[in-house]
């Protein structure tokens, strides 16, 4: 009965104290006070812990709360301590100890069931975790906090001096500024900034904010671990101009590394460094050039580097690039002498001075790529996740004929560089060129993905559509990398070897002619475009035309020099089929005596000279040398089979048909290219021996003899001739309108030949009968 009394005593001292009353109202408030505060502090940007300390107060300030609501009345007078009761006069203050007391523990649990359940549990956990071991580390220009500013390239600048001091250290990717800038540019579009680094692989951005007061310059540096969202260290470097900030930067990435735990050495990347604070206005120009190079506008690079030269004629880092620029742009003569330019003791760090040396070996005429390969593997060895010097050695594999070893090493980049669409392109444009079609197309298609705007993207795509026979779709999509980026060179190439294949020679023509008659383009694209109109000029008999494509670029052709005996053969056999035997002579010993390894392709057109000419003495010279040297398994092979058809059809033409149809047959069911030259001296044998059934299938075997994948539109001229013999064959068999219907294609085909090629008068007796 007392327990009884007491309860209701108390509840009844609560009701007085309005105690209930205010615990109903309090927590109306509080929950209201959440609300609106998970709908405004968002629209302030407000950091996540402010909605989180909001929660916290509101549930820690119920304690307090009731024993106020216990002491005090609110009424018209003002505060007043609450009056005393009978219950509170026989209890003394245990009672308003037991409310806050009670109110305490309520208020406890619910904070703890809510921080264990919801805070702890939802939030981020902003915690600094373990530095990553050989950690992908990208570096973002600063940001420019002043419009307009004098020193706008100055972010560009400092972030090239970071990214080259970590790039030396064997203990870090450091991705690319290309990589950098593409995915800076994302990362501002995107919703979420951080996303786009992350989603790249990146573990660690480096990025700031630069700023001019009165008192200079201030480079703030943040080095963010994108897994977490943790600022590792954010350094501030002031000095009073560009000159002094670019001074600090070697102490800047000192620190950079002991927060990255990067072993580090302190006079690493000091001399860019010092060289770039001593000579401001040359950096400027260099940083101007390295952007220009990035978005492939050699011609800018050129001027931006040699002004740079000009300012210090001691940057030797910039003559490097200035002759990286000359080498791409076909132009390997000045590559050279400006490398020479470079002393040997330039005080380069020793990853520059070994790109330096790579170039010595491969920028010069006579390319010894050998040893530009020793040094690359070099490189990549003591750099292994240095991105440039793995795509130099993929390329200089590539040019020594390794291609599976080049296909090994764009895998290789991949493997440390996932996220990187620029070694997706390269290893899809080279599994393109070894025909690896299936591969190529999903390799593309991945680059098509992460850049969906990119010309060059959609141009391999469309060379990939060209090689499946897909002619439409190529021609498509070259016109869609056109419409990205007008005056591509790349696209137009591509786009005219792929009208033409669909027989829209006129717009082909016409293509190819914008690309040669270019001055501005590059040297390499306007010779290839050279060659492809020379070589489908000659496969309709229009030799002289056909000579003056290339002859027009000689001097492009010589500076390059790559493709200086293929032009002095390929012109000296149309000088042939014109008669003009001794200029034909000249050019293509030429070709056989400055031609690198292998010569097979040299020593061919020779002999085709020599047989044209009936000098079968001096044509078992040729035959002999041809045999007598070997390079590789596959170049055996080609030389092989090269030697047993010019062997085979001097012995035809003497009569000596038993071994001609053996060195014949050699040469079509031999290993390496088959070409469709032979096929046609297999067909003559087999005609000239009856057997007309054979000589018809093996000619028009070579007259459709195009595989789309490789289309070889050096080989038109041999495809036509089989065209004209496959008529005669099948006249001589009694099929004379299936005779005409080749004859007709033939005339069709070399409508503008001379009237009087032997060819071409031989086709139209045909359509006479």
């Amino acid at each position: 009965m007392v327990d009884r009394d007491n309860n209701s005593g108390l509840l009844s001292e609560l009701k007085r104290r309005r105690v209930i009353r205010s615990a109903a109202a309090y927590l109306v408030v509080a929950w209201l006070a959440i609300q609106v505060g998970s709908i405004v502090l968002p629209e302030f940007d407000a950091p996540d812990w402010a909605m989180r300390a909001l929660i916290i107060l509101c549930v820690a300030g119920f304690p307090p709360a009731m024993l106020a609501a216990w002491t005090l009345d609110l009424s018209r007078s003002g505060v007043q301590r609450t009056g005393e009761s009978e219950f509170s006069r026989r209890h003394g203050a245990w009672p308003a100890f037991a409310v806050t007391l009670g109110a305490g523990v309520v208020s406890a649990g619910a904070l703890w069931l809510l921080w264990d359940e919801f805070i702890i549990r939802d939030a981020p956990h902003l915690t600094r975790g373990a530095i990553k071991p050989q950690p992908v580390i990208a570096v973002a220009a600063p940001r420019q906090l002043i419009p307009e500013s004098a020193e706008s390239w100055l972010g560009d600048g400092i972030a090239n001096l970071i990214r080259g001091d970590l790039a030396e250290s064997q203990h870090v990717v450091v991705v690319s500024q290309a990589r950098s800038t593409a995915l800076a540019a994302q990362a501002v579009a995107g919703a979420d900034p951080a996303a786009a680094w992350r989603d790249a692989g990146i573990d660690y951005l480096i990025n700031g904010e630069v700023i001019r007061t009165p008192g200079g310059i201030v480079l703030t540096t943040y080095v963010e671990d994108l897994e977490t969202g943790v600022q590792i260290v954010s350094p501030r470097t002031t000095g009073a101009d560009a000159e002094a900030i670019l001074a600090a930067i070697p102490q800047l990435t000192t620190e950079i590394k002991r927060a990255l735990n990067i072993p580090h050495r302190e006079r690493v990347g000091l001399f860019e460094a010092d060289f770039a604070s001593d000579n401001i206005a040359a950096y400027e120009s260099y940083i101007a050039g390295l952007e220009y190079h990035i978005d492939f506008d050699y011609e800018a690079a050129e001027a931006a580097f040699k002004r740079a030269l000009q300012l210090a004629p001691d940057y030797h880092i910039a003559r490097f690039r200035l002759a990286l620029v000359y080498e791409l742009t076909g132009r390997p003569a000045l590559a050279k002498t400006t490398l020479d330019d470079i002393p040997r003791d330039a005080g380069l760090s020793r990853r520059l001075q070994l790109y330096v040396e790579g170039a010595r070996a491969w920028f010069v005429a006579e390319r010894n790529l050998p040893k530009a390969i020793a040094v690359y593997e070099n490189l990549v060895r003591e750099y292994p996740y240095e991105t440039e010097a793995g795509t130099l050695l993929a390329e200089a594999y590539w040019l020594d004929f390794q291609d599976q070893a080049a296909i090994a090493e764009f895998r290789r980049l991949l493997d440390i560089h996932p996220y990187d669409p620029i070694r997706w392109m390269a290893l899809g444009e080279r599994l393109l060129d070894v025909g690896a079609l299936d591969e190529a197309r999903d390799v593309l298609t991945r680059y098509a993905e992460m850049m969906p705007d990119d010309a060059y993207g959609l141009a391999l795509l469309g060379n990939l559509a060209q090689q499946q026979g897909e002619l439409d779709a190529a021609v498509a999509r070259h016109r869609a990398a056109l419409a990205k980026k007008p005056g591509f060179e790349f696209a137009i190439l591509g786009l005219a070897r792929s009208e033409y294949l669909r027989g829209n020679m006129p717009v082909a023509e016409e293509l190819w002619r914008s690309l040669i008659d270019n001055e501005e383009a590059t040297a390499g694209y306007r010779i290839d475009a050279a060659f492809d109109l020379s070589y489908v000029l000659r496969g309709r008999g229009m030799f002289a035309q056909s000579i003056e494509p290339v002859d027009a670029l000689l001097a492009l052709v010589e500076e390059e020099s790559l493709r200086q005996a293929l032009a002095m053969a390929d012109t000296g056999l149309a000088l042939m089929e014109l008669g003009d035997v001794e200029n034909a002579r000249s050019r293509i010993d030429t070709a056989v005596a400055s031609a690198p390894p292998p010569v097979t392709r040299y020593l061919f057109a020779r002999g085709m000279l020599e047989l044209r000419l009936q000098q079968y003495e001096a044509l078992g010279i040729t035959v002999a040398a041809l045999r007598s040297t070997i390079e590789t398994a596959e170049a055996d092979a080609t030389k092989r089979k090269a030697a047993d058809y010019l062997a085979g059809l001097a012995a035809l033409t003497q009569g000596q048909t038993e071994a001609a149809g053996a060195l014949l047959e050699s040469a079509v069911d031999g290993d390496g290219y088959p070409y469709s030259i032979y096929e046609l001296g297999l067909a003559r044998h087999r005609a000239a021996t009856g057997d007309l059934d054979a000589a018809i299938m093996l000619a028009a075997e070579a007259a459709a003899k195009r595989d789309p994948g490789d289309p070889r539109l050096d080989l038109e001229l041999d495809r036509a001739r089989a065209q004209v013999l496959l008529a005669e064959l099948l006249a001589e068999s009694g099929e004379p309108s299936r005779a005409a219907a080749e004859a007709r294609r033939f005339v069709e085909l070399w409508q503008a030949a001379p009237a009087g090629s032997p060819e071409l008068v031989r086709a139209r007796a045909l359509l006479r009968d």
